[in-house]
């Protein structure tokens, strides 16, 4: 489906009504430049998938790949590496209080990828038949999961909730977050999953005050330091609600999936996020009254 997205929208109107063996490096090099105008990210995995087209034409009928003589970094240029942004209390509550401000799907999206700490993508293609809302579980696919390994995503009550909201906006649709818009012709509203870059688009726009510019991916980085530097959670536990792999002798000879350990972590988060957004009074009463 992705794939399929990226030919229809940027490949075929540019080179689809062309012979593959009249296509040169200087037309691959045009059309890479022509998209990265709009996302370098998108050039380069047009790149990529133009590349293994080719290759697999080659033994076939090709003469050449005409990629193979490009350099995409040379193109587009060379991706910078930009350092994770971890929210403030302030900028985390000055985020929240600006959610509504994107449409009720794009904040509940948001609010699901801070508090499970799930990577992007694993979310955009998340299907109903994945997630248990009554047991509290979302099972995200080998196919779907960025490592190629599949694992559960415990939902707290708090989330829980929120999915249940985004099944009644997503009106039937197989998809969590379904389109708005038909993504190619022959596709109705829903049938697709949102774009790869709607919620970086739409957390452009969020306009809160004082709050740094920041990524879907900066809040897998924010739930990953509040949950060990503001929460005490166990490193490896904090490790293992984002999918990490476990490196050393502890990858090798721990095999847990640390679900029920998860599960707290994450049902802890969830209110700490909750009460950043909506702080409850304390329940301690003093026993001198202020001034005394």
């Amino acid at each position: 489906d992705e794939i399929k997205r990226y030919a229809v929208k940027d490949i075929l109107p540019r080179i689809g009504s062309m012979h593959a063996d009249a296509i040169t490096p200087a037309d691959v090099c045009t059309m890479i430049e022509e998209v990265a105008e709009r996302s370098k990210s998108v050039a380069r995995r047009l790149f990529e998938i133009l590349s293994v087209a080719f290759d697999h034409g080659v033994p076939r009928r090709l003469p050449a790949n005409p990629c193979r003589v490009l350099n995409v970094s040379s193109i587009v240029g060379t991706q910078q590496r930009r350092e994770r942004v971890k929210l403030t209390l302030d900028e985390l509550r000055a985020a929240l209080a600006a959610l509504p401000g994107l449409g009720r799907d794009n904040e509940l999206a948001v609010r699901v990828l801070l508090a499970t700490a799930v990577r992007k993508g694993e979310l955009i293609r998340a299907r109903w038949s994945e997630v248990d809302i009554d047991a509290g579980l979302w099972r995200i696919t080998d196919e779907n999961s960025k490592t190629g390994a599949g694992f559960v995503v415990p939902l707290s009550p708090i989330v829980a909730d929120w999915f249940r909201e985004l099944r009644e906006l997503a009106d039937g649709s197989l998809w969590v977050l379904p389109s708005r818009n038909a993504s190619y012709r022959g596709r109705r509203r829903g049938e697709d999953h949102i774009g790869e870059t709607t919620l970086n688009a739409a957390l452009v726009r969020l306009g809160a005050k004082d709050v740094r510019d920041f990524s879907p991916h900066d809040l897998r980085a924010t739930a990953r330091s509040y949950l060990t530097d503001e929460l005490g959670v166990d490193v490896i536990v904090a490790e293992r609600c984002l999918n990490h792999a476990l490196g050393g002798l502890v990858g090798v000879y721990d095999k847990s999936d640390y679900l029920t350990h998860r599960r707290a972590a994450l049902a802890l988060w969830a209110q700490f996020i909750a009460d950043a957004e909506q702080p409850r009074a304390a329940n301690v009463l003093p026993l001198v009254r202020p001034g005394r």
